[in-house]
């Protein structure tokens, strides 16, 4: 008998390791086949959305299980995890019917509403219907999340499993039915759903980014408002069914778990998690951004330096940092001259760099380095956009650079990735006396010279700030109109005469843009009417042709998506890991 068990034992146990090793093979392939359909779906619709909203700052928050609580709520704590979700805002969506019996009087486009197939309104109800893209494109109110949540997320017992909160299922001989892994959602809804966030439209207007930033949103009972009270679902259900029963999960979610945990004690107490999904806008370190030709719009003044230098990537994600917006850094790298003279020859072995920081009272501002002196300031960002126009009698007259990025309504906004160097000042204002100073100054040369200069006058922002030059085409000119008759002296815009090209005559001028001189008629009948007012508009820049700029910046039009499916075997306990990775391009971040 003895003899017979262990014949049995010996012939059985390869039988029961080619199970074991089949059922670990076959999870090795459930992992990676559900691993290619997850990023495959995810990286369409990324590259198909108009935006992305940033959580950066805001990570999703995990429920973990204390064993050695005392009963709830201390039987959970939270942890972040970071960069475990994304909202994709899609494009407006319509349905078309392919039908060949469709009703020529009806047209094939209809609004798709709340179906995700809709049939077609026509007579023949066909199901043969497509859902496109509405043309030209639009924003939707459609929002696609993909997050990381607990495979149970009651916050009570009699729910769940037997303890709310996560509990990996690493370990030998876990029941499916124990254990509460992290598995990876999607969800797809309306910011006004009042199901699950809120059932009051007028406070949920003014609050919704906080309603779609709260880290506990799957776990949630009411939706906490900032001014105290909570919202609760219509139907008065708990926020976390609604969420629970709209949302799906990716791949497999048996023996599924997408996160690691640090666990320094090992008395089961995690101090952080590490999600194996994750979702990161791409970031970019030391790009050289290339300058914005003129082109031909200039023809007497074919080499203008660029005042716009464009990144490869816009859409940048700024840098929150001490409680202002920034981008992680700009740098414009210059040559030095020698003996310091911007006028002499330049010093190949000295470089100057310029490049943006947080200065005092949380300003962004632009520094100067050289060599091995300490860093100075030159230029505050902040204080131009605040003024909105550079304030030259403040600045020193030696200042060498200033530049700013796009934005709207004294906020930044960095979505077209550009550095701008075309700065605006004060704009020139003279009265009927300053007018007649120009008159004065140009008949009293005349007097000795009958062959005078013209009409002169000098800009104040480049006579001051000698690094400065008129940005090429800037300049808008508006005085009294010259031409004899009725219409004399009404205000009229002037043209510009090339400057190479001949003087200026009634109602021109010609600029010289390095200098800042601007010049009117040199024909003594042809004063300035000394009645009205004179106006220059013009823009100013600092940056040479040999300056070479450059940014390190993080941009939502690209997302870096690492998928990690952790599939636990149920035997040994131990994780089969298939690792996928893809960066993705928002197609229509820019329309």
């Amino acid at each position: 008998m003895a003899i017979s068990m262990i014949l049995m034992v010996l012939v059985m146990a390869p039988v029961l390791r080619s199970f074991e090793l089949t059922r670990r093979a076959q999870a090795m392939v459930d992992a990676q086949d559900s691993a290619r359909i997850a990023i495959e779906q995810i990286s369409r619709e990324i590259g198909e959305s108009m935006d992305v909203l940033d959580y950066t700052a805001d990570p999703i928050k995990l429920p973990v299980y204390d064993p050695n609580g005392s009963g709830l709520p201390d039987d959970i704590y939270w942890l972040p995890l970071p960069y475990g979700k994304i909202d994709l805002i899609m494009p407006k969506m319509i349905a078309h019917c392919n039908s060949p019996d469709h009703d020529d009087d009806v047209p094939r486009d209809f609004e798709r509403g709340d179906e995700a197939m809709p049939m077609c309104p026509s007579g023949d109800n066909s199901t043969d219907v497509d859902i496109r893209p509405k043309l030209p494109i639009e924003q939707g109110n459609t929002v696609v999340r993909y997050f990381l949540g607990l495979k149970y997320n009651s916050p009570h017992v009699s729910d769940g499993p037997p303890h709310p909160g996560w509990q990996s299922p690493y370990g030998k001989n876990v029941p499916a039915e124990e254990g509460n892994p992290v598995v990876l959602y999607r969800i797809e809804f309306d910011p006004n759903d009042k199901s699950i966030f809120s059932d009051d439209p007028s406070e949920a207007a003014g609050q919704l980014m906080d309603v779609l930033r709260d880290p506990k949103f799957f776990y949630e009972v009411n939706c906490p408002k900032a001014n105290g009270g909570n919202w609760s679902a219509t139907d008065g259900k708990e926020l976390w069914k609604h969420w629970a029963q709209k949302a799906r999960a990716l791949g497999l979610a048996k023996y599924q778990d997408l996160v690691a945990g640090l666990n320094p004690g090992g008395n089961g107490i995690f101090t952080a998690l590490e999600p194996t999904v994750t979702f990161r806008y791409a970031k970019v370190d030391k790009e050289t951004f290339a300058g914005v030709d003129y082109g031909n719009t200039l023809s007497e003044f074919p080499n203008a330096v660029p005042t716009v230098f464009r990144s490869k990537f816009g859409y940048w994600t700024p840098n929150s940092t001490a409680g202002i917006t920034q981008p992680y850094g700009i740098y414009v790298y210059r040559y030095a001259h020698v003996n310091n003279d911007p006028n002499g020859p330049i010093d190949t072995g000295n470089t100057i760099v310029y490049y943006t920081s947080i200065g005092g009272g949380n300003d962004l501002v632009i520094n100067k380095s050289m060599g091995g002196a300490a860093p100075t300031q030159v230029f505050n960002i902040s204080e131009y956009m605040e003024n909105g126009f550079v304030d030259y009698d403040n600045m020193p007259a030696n200042t060498d650079v200033g530049f700013c990025f796009d934005y709207g309504n004294g906020l930044l906004n960095f979505n077209r990735g550009v550095v701008n160097f075309a700065l605006n000042v004060k704009p020139l204002e003279l009265d009927a006396d300053g007018i007649r100073k120009i008159n004065q100054t140009f008949l009293a040369q005349l007097d000795v010279n009958r062959n005078p200069l013209p009409r002169m006058y000098r800009l104040p922002a480049v006579a001051w700030l000698s690094q400065a030059t008129i940005v090429p085409g800037s300049e808008v000119v508006t005085g009294p109109d010259m031409t004899p008759g009725a219409v004399a002296g009404t205000p009229v815009r002037y043209e510009r005469v090339p400057f190479n090209l001949g003087d200026a005559e009634l109602n021109q001028y010609r600029i010289d843009y390095r200098t800042g001189d601007i010049f009117f008629s040199r024909i003594p009948s042809q004063d300035l009417p000394e009645i009205g007012q004179l106006t220059i508009d013009y823009k100013i820049q600092f940056n040479k042709d040999d300056d070479v700029v450059q940014g390190d910046y993080q941009t939502k039009a690209m997302i870096n998506i690492h998928l990690g499916i952790r599939i636990y075997d149920p035997d040994s306990g131990q994780p089969h890991m298939v690792e996928l990775n893809n960066s993705v391009k928002l197609r229509n971040a820019y329309r």
